[in-house]
């Protein structure tokens, strides 16, 4: 294919590099175009971080599943199905836990918490996403992997559980 215009003119690309030069040319005017939103500032990130192929589309699948507040709401089984649909049965990266890696780096993307399944793995990810480690950052993973606890119980029994101060927690 011979493609005409800023990009690639003059150069023969095969069916991969010229679907990814007009996924690039269509993000371009989008940009231009449309306001940002979740999808577009996560795609933005994808396309440049990622070489073009199966991996980069999985993850840009992914992140089309997003619900508008960025949560995953869809099982990784699923998505492996609408995988295999999208690719006739011969795609690669086909394995769960292919999908499941891909989901992991979906969720390291900005902002943090994007991609989580549940209220709690979303605050868990933005814990982790904050480089200082401290002793409260220790303690606030705690409380994001039982944050159904806080629903349930006393302040004071959360705390002997977690061992900490009342004032800490």
């Amino acid at each position: 294919y011979l493609l005409s215009g800023h990009e690639g003119y003059g150069k023969h690309l095969d069916d991969a590099e010229q679907k990814d030069a007009v996924r690039r040319h269509d993000h371009k005017i989008l940009s231009l175009t449309e306001p940002e939103t979740l999808y577009r500032h996560l795609e933005k990130q994808v396309l440049e971080n990622y070489s073009p192929g199966a991996e980069r589309e999985l993850l840009l699948l992914i992140c089309d599943a997003l619900d508008r507040d960025g949560y995953l709401r869809i099982l990784p089984r699923d998505l492996q199905r609408e995988w295999w649909s999208l690719h006739h049965g011969h795609p690669e990266h086909a394995e769960e836990r292919d999908i499941i890696d891909a989901i992991k780096k979906v969720q390291q993307l900005d902002p943090p918490g994007v991609g989580a399944r549940s209220l709690s793995e979303c605050l868990e990810l933005q814990v982790r996403a904050d480089p200082v480690s401290s002793p409260e950052r220790t303690l606030r993973l705690k409380l994001c992997q039982r944050l159904g606890d806080l629903l349930e119980y006393p302040p004071e029994k959360i705390a002997q559980t977690l061992q900490c101060s009342l004032e800490e927690l």
